[in-house]
Protein backbone atom coordinates (compact mmCIF):
# COMPACT_ATOMS: atom_id res chain seq x y z
CA UNK A 1 0.00 0.00 0.00
CA UNK A 2 1.50 3.26 -0.82
CA UNK A 3 1.57 6.02 1.84
CA UNK A 4 -1.23 8.43 0.91
CA UNK A 5 -3.27 5.37 0.94
CA UNK A 6 -2.06 4.00 3.76
CA UNK A 7 -2.85 7.51 5.18
CA UNK A 8 -6.29 7.36 4.14
CA UNK A 9 -6.82 3.99 5.77
CA UNK A 10 -5.55 4.88 8.87
CA UNK A 11 -7.95 7.85 8.89
CA UNK A 12 -10.52 5.30 8.10
CA UNK A 13 -9.65 3.21 10.96
CA UNK A 14 -9.79 5.75 13.56
CA UNK A 15 -13.01 6.82 12.28
CA UNK A 16 -14.85 3.57 12.13
CA UNK A 17 -13.61 2.23 15.19
CA UNK A 18 -14.96 5.22 17.03
CA UNK A 19 -17.82 4.06 19.87
CA UNK A 20 -20.26 5.69 22.17
CA UNK A 21 -20.73 8.78 22.43
CA UNK A 22 -17.38 10.07 20.26
CA UNK A 23 -19.05 7.94 17.19
CA UNK A 24 -22.19 10.09 17.52
CA UNK A 25 -20.11 13.33 17.85
CA UNK A 26 -18.18 12.25 14.55
CA UNK A 27 -21.51 11.44 13.02
CA UNK A 28 -23.06 15.32 13.82
CA UNK A 29 -19.68 17.01 13.18
CA UNK A 30 -19.17 15.40 9.79
CA UNK A 31 -22.84 16.36 9.06
CA UNK A 32 -22.14 20.00 9.93
CA UNK A 33 -19.37 19.86 7.87
CA UNK A 34 -20.95 18.67 5.12
CA UNK A 35 -23.46 21.67 5.27
CA UNK A 36 -20.62 24.15 4.86
CA UNK A 37 -19.59 23.04 0.97
CA UNK A 38 -23.24 24.77 -0.23
CA UNK A 39 -24.04 28.27 -0.33
CA UNK A 40 -22.48 30.95 0.77
CA UNK A 41 -19.33 29.00 2.16
CA UNK A 42 -18.80 26.42 -1.05
CA UNK A 43 -16.10 25.21 1.14
CA UNK A 44 -15.93 21.91 -1.23
CA UNK A 45 -13.02 20.10 0.35
CA UNK A 46 -15.27 19.59 3.76
CA UNK A 47 -17.77 18.28 1.45
CA UNK A 48 -15.37 15.75 0.37
CA UNK A 49 -14.14 14.98 3.84
CA UNK A 50 -17.77 14.91 5.57
CA UNK A 51 -19.72 12.34 2.69
CA UNK A 52 -16.04 9.98 2.74
CA UNK A 53 -16.47 9.71 6.23
CA UNK A 54 -20.31 9.03 5.99
CA UNK A 55 -19.20 6.20 3.37
CA UNK A 56 -16.81 4.83 6.55
CA UNK A 57 -19.26 5.22 8.92
CA UNK A 58 -22.46 3.56 7.29
CA UNK A 59 -19.89 0.74 6.15
CA UNK A 60 -19.28 -0.02 9.73
CA UNK A 61 -22.27 0.53 10.97
CA UNK A 62 -24.12 -2.79 12.52
CA UNK A 63 -26.87 -3.59 10.01
CA UNK A 64 -29.22 -1.16 8.66
CA UNK A 65 -30.26 -0.15 11.48
CA UNK A 66 -27.01 1.25 12.78
CA UNK A 67 -26.78 2.65 9.29
CA UNK A 68 -29.96 4.52 9.79
CA UNK A 69 -28.97 5.70 13.14
CA UNK A 70 -25.33 7.26 11.49
CA UNK A 71 -27.20 8.69 8.72
CA UNK A 72 -29.62 10.43 10.94
CA UNK A 73 -27.15 11.90 13.18
CA UNK A 74 -25.24 13.30 9.96
CA UNK A 75 -28.35 14.75 9.04
CA UNK A 76 -29.29 16.25 11.73
CA UNK A 77 -26.00 17.74 12.32
CA UNK A 78 -26.11 18.58 8.40
CA UNK A 79 -29.35 20.64 8.58
CA UNK A 80 -29.20 21.89 11.92
CA UNK A 81 -25.69 24.03 10.57
CA UNK A 82 -27.76 24.29 6.91
CA UNK A 83 -31.14 26.32 8.54
CA UNK A 84 -29.33 28.90 10.19
CA UNK A 85 -30.66 31.31 8.35
CA UNK A 86 -34.00 30.49 9.48
CA UNK A 87 -33.56 31.82 13.07
CA UNK A 88 -31.74 34.87 11.90
CA UNK A 89 -34.68 35.62 9.27
CA UNK A 90 -36.71 35.40 13.12
CA UNK A 91 -34.97 37.46 15.01
CA UNK A 92 -35.68 40.25 12.43
CA UNK A 93 -38.97 40.69 14.57
CA UNK A 94 -37.21 40.11 17.63
CA UNK A 95 -38.34 38.04 20.60
CA UNK A 96 -42.28 37.23 19.21
CA UNK A 97 -41.62 33.60 17.91
CA UNK A 98 -39.72 32.52 20.20
CA UNK A 99 -42.24 29.72 20.80
CA UNK A 100 -41.59 28.35 17.25
CA UNK A 101 -37.25 28.71 17.78
CA UNK A 102 -37.25 25.26 19.08
CA UNK A 103 -38.98 23.62 16.09
CA UNK A 104 -36.92 25.45 13.91
CA UNK A 105 -33.35 24.69 15.77
CA UNK A 106 -34.77 21.11 17.14
CA UNK A 107 -37.58 19.40 14.86
CA UNK A 108 -37.39 20.81 11.57
CA UNK A 109 -33.71 19.41 11.53
CA UNK A 110 -34.36 16.20 13.04
CA UNK A 111 -37.60 15.45 10.68
CA UNK A 112 -35.10 15.86 7.39
CA UNK A 113 -32.58 13.61 8.79
CA UNK A 114 -34.76 10.95 8.31
CA UNK A 115 -34.02 11.18 4.12
CA UNK A 116 -30.38 11.22 4.96
CA UNK A 117 -31.08 8.20 7.56
CA UNK A 118 -32.88 6.23 4.81
CA UNK A 119 -29.85 6.90 2.54
CA UNK A 120 -27.34 5.31 4.78
CA UNK A 121 -29.73 2.11 5.29
CA UNK A 122 -30.38 1.70 2.09
CA UNK A 123 -27.07 1.89 0.80
CA UNK A 124 -25.91 -0.60 3.78
CA UNK A 125 -28.92 -2.99 2.53
CA UNK A 126 -26.95 -2.50 -1.27
CA UNK A 127 -24.46 -5.78 -1.83
CA UNK A 128 -22.16 -3.77 -4.23
CA UNK A 129 -18.11 -2.63 -3.41
CA UNK A 130 -15.55 -0.67 -5.14
CA UNK A 131 -16.90 2.65 -7.48
CA UNK A 132 -20.12 0.74 -7.80
CA UNK A 133 -21.36 1.05 -4.24
CA UNK A 134 -20.42 4.75 -4.38
CA UNK A 135 -22.58 5.50 -7.10
CA UNK A 136 -25.27 3.29 -5.21
CA UNK A 137 -24.59 6.28 -2.20
CA UNK A 138 -25.19 8.69 -4.94
CA UNK A 139 -27.95 7.28 -6.52
CA UNK A 140 -29.72 6.72 -2.85
CA UNK A 141 -28.78 10.37 -1.37
CA UNK A 142 -30.45 11.70 -5.31
CA UNK A 143 -33.82 9.80 -4.82
CA UNK A 144 -34.36 10.61 -1.23
CA UNK A 145 -33.36 14.55 -1.78
CA UNK A 146 -36.48 14.32 -4.19
CA UNK A 147 -38.51 12.81 -2.19
CA UNK A 148 -37.73 15.62 0.38
CA UNK A 149 -38.46 17.95 -2.28
CA UNK A 150 -41.82 16.86 -3.29
CA UNK A 151 -43.35 15.03 0.07
CA UNK A 152 -45.73 16.71 2.39
CA UNK A 153 -45.71 20.53 -0.04
CA UNK A 154 -42.10 19.37 0.11
CA UNK A 155 -38.51 21.23 1.24
CA UNK A 156 -35.98 21.44 -1.61
CA UNK A 157 -33.45 23.17 0.75
CA UNK A 158 -29.53 22.24 0.58
CA UNK A 159 -29.59 20.01 -2.30
CA UNK A 160 -26.15 18.92 -2.94
CA UNK A 161 -26.00 20.30 -6.82
CA UNK A 162 -26.24 23.75 -4.80
CA UNK A 163 -23.21 23.70 -3.99
CA UNK A 164 -21.46 24.59 -7.47
CA UNK A 165 -23.85 27.83 -7.78
CA UNK A 166 -20.55 29.70 -7.92
CA UNK A 167 -18.94 28.06 -10.78
CA UNK A 168 -20.32 29.41 -14.38
CA UNK A 169 -19.13 25.66 -16.05
CA UNK A 170 -20.40 23.28 -13.51
CA UNK A 171 -23.87 24.30 -13.45
CA UNK A 172 -23.68 23.56 -16.77
CA UNK A 173 -24.18 19.97 -16.03
CA UNK A 174 -27.55 21.09 -14.90
CA UNK A 175 -28.95 21.77 -18.23
CA UNK A 176 -28.24 17.84 -19.09
CA UNK A 177 -29.67 16.30 -15.40
CA UNK A 178 -31.05 19.26 -13.40
CA UNK A 179 -30.30 19.98 -10.36
CA UNK A 180 -30.69 16.25 -9.35
CA UNK A 181 -28.03 15.37 -12.46
CA UNK A 182 -25.89 17.85 -10.46
CA UNK A 183 -26.21 16.48 -6.80
CA UNK A 184 -25.74 12.59 -8.56
CA UNK A 185 -22.35 14.02 -10.37
CA UNK A 186 -21.17 15.91 -6.73
CA UNK A 187 -22.31 13.05 -4.14
CA UNK A 188 -20.88 10.22 -5.87
CA UNK A 189 -16.88 12.74 -6.39
CA UNK A 190 -17.15 13.86 -2.75
CA UNK A 191 -17.46 10.34 -1.70
CA UNK A 192 -15.27 8.37 -4.19
CA UNK A 193 -12.03 9.30 -1.72
CA UNK A 194 -13.69 6.52 0.73
CA UNK A 195 -12.10 3.98 -1.88
CA UNK A 196 -8.31 4.68 -1.27
CA UNK A 197 -9.01 2.59 1.77
CA UNK A 198 -10.70 -0.60 0.59
CA UNK A 199 -7.13 -1.91 0.59
CA UNK A 200 -7.15 -1.96 4.35
CA UNK A 201 -11.11 -2.26 4.94
CA UNK A 202 -12.44 -4.68 7.13
CA UNK A 203 -15.41 -6.46 6.18
CA UNK A 204 -18.80 -5.32 6.91
CA UNK A 205 -20.42 -5.81 10.25
CA UNK A 206 -23.27 -8.54 9.47
CA UNK A 207 -26.68 -7.32 8.71
CA UNK A 208 -28.78 -7.52 11.97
Amino acid sequence: MNRPAGAVAALRSRLTELAGWRRILAALVLGALSALMLPPFHFLPLGVAALTGLVWLIDSARGPRGAFAVGWLFGFGHFLAGLYWIVNALLLFGWQYLAVYPIVVGFLPALLAVFIALTAAALRLTPLDGPARILAFAGWWVAFEWLRAVLFTGFPWNLAGYAWTFSDGMIQLASLGGVYGLSFVTVASFAMPALLADGARPRRAALS
